[in-house]
């Protein structure tokens, strides 16, 4: 899932995004919970690809967060955003 979503994947994006939130959901969620970097990489994949579906699970994980903490997802979001390739529903194979 990683690996897709490095390489511009948007079903793989959304998957790392909500592993960060909800790790526990899926068993190839490899991370460790972490609120705020999984706030911030949805947000940026609701800003660049247009996915609606996230707002109310992003609604519901920012109302736990912290002003600090906030912006620190919002500077994910930045970070993400510059990413390349860029996001898309068909990228080119992304491995041998």
């Amino acid at each position: 899932m990683q690996l897709a979503s490095n390489k511009g994947h948007v079903d793989a994006r959304l998957g790392v995004g909500w592993c960060y939130l909800e790790p526990e959901r899926d068993a190839l969620c490899q991370n460790n919970k972490d609120i705020v970097k999984g706030v911030g990489i949805l947000s940026a994949l609701r800003q660049q690809a247009n996915i609606e579906m996230v707002k109310g699970l992003l609604d519901n994980f920012k109302s736990q967060l912290g002003d600090n903490q906030l912006a620190e997802a919002e500077a994910i979001k930045d970070e993400w955003l510059t990413k390349e390739p860029s996001l898309s529903q068909f990228p080119e194979k992304f491995g041998p």
